[in-house]
């Protein structure tokens, strides 16, 4: 039986000392990479209004970067000057937005238009941000490797476009107006 227990014990740690690539794993981007990525890749895009309430971002118009994903869940991640939004919406009318700081603390979730406590919500949110990490990951190492986005951003070569600037050769139409089908505004 102890040796049974040796062994299960001495191959976990053989598996843990191997680096990520020699088992198949590509190298992931950081949170505040991913965060990074959406600022200088994602759509122009304008929050307004109630939807902009709704997601504790403020009144007015909240100008933003967006990453979506197509398909069933429809995913988009929003980057404000001063904060993110990860949203989720089922073809089936169920949602979720997630409100967090830059640094990925969680402030606010709207589920089917109700804010709902974080503690609740707080799972499910580090469940999407490590979705995004993953797909972002993917997206880089297609286009750059990871450890490129951190040297250009540490050389401050990787510079943030503001919110109406389009995208150079992108095909980008300046600002469009996004509403999250998960919220209303109710009386």
């Amino acid at each position: 039986m102890s040796m049974r227990h040796w062994t299960i014990g001495a191959l976990a740690a053989v598996a843990l000392s191997m680096s990520p690539a020699s088992y198949g794993q590509q190298e992931r981007v950081t949170w505040a990479e991913a965060v990074d990525y959406v600022a200088q890749h994602g759509a122009a895009s304008s929050l307004y209004g109630p939807v902009a309430m709704n997601l504790g971002l403020g009144t007015g118009t909240v100008n933003n970067r967006v990453l979506s994903m197509p398909g069933n869940p429809k995913r988009d991640f929003y980057v404000t000057e001063n904060a993110v939004v990860l949203s989720v919406i089922w073809t089936s009318g169920a949602s979720r937005a997630y409100t967090a700081s830059k640094e990925g603390v969680l402030r606010q979730v709207v589920d089917r238009s109700r804010t709902i406590p974080v503690t609740q919500a707080a799972g499910a949110f580090e469940a999407e941000k490590q979705w995004w990490i993953a797909n972002i990951s993917d997206r880089a190492k297609t286009e750059h490797s990871p450890a490129d986005l951190r040297k250009s951003r540490d050389q401050g070569q990787g510079r943030q476009r503001a919110p109406d600037e389009p995208a150079s050769g992108s095909g980008a139409r300046g600002s469009s107006h996004r509403a999250f089908a998960c919220v209303s505004v109710e009386n």
